[in-house]
């Protein structure tokens, strides 16, 4: 067959955002849940943070991309 296993599996780094990439960027909080974790709108994906240090955080606030644990981005509140 002419076909490519890479076309039929494409690698990761095409369909996701590599972790380096996120580090550093800047999302804004869409939703917040009652044990404290919400969600971050960032390159219109939804992904699931946690603050590093406690603070109050309010829907519509920036906040940075500090590191990753498992699946939860671990951000701080993205100074002005």
């Amino acid at each position: 067959s002419d076909v490519c296993s890479s076309d039929l599996f494409p690698s990761h780094d095409t369909a996701l955002p590599t972790i380096d990439a996120i580090i550093g960027k800047v999302g804004t909080v869409t939703q917040i849940f009652p044990d404290g974790r919400f969600l971050v709108d960032l390159n219109r994906e939804d992904w699931s943070a946690e603050l590093e240090k406690e603070a109050s955080i309010t829907v519509g606030t920036d906040v940075e991309v500090l590191r990753i644990k498992g699946v939860t981005l671990i951000v701080k509140i993205k100074e002005d």
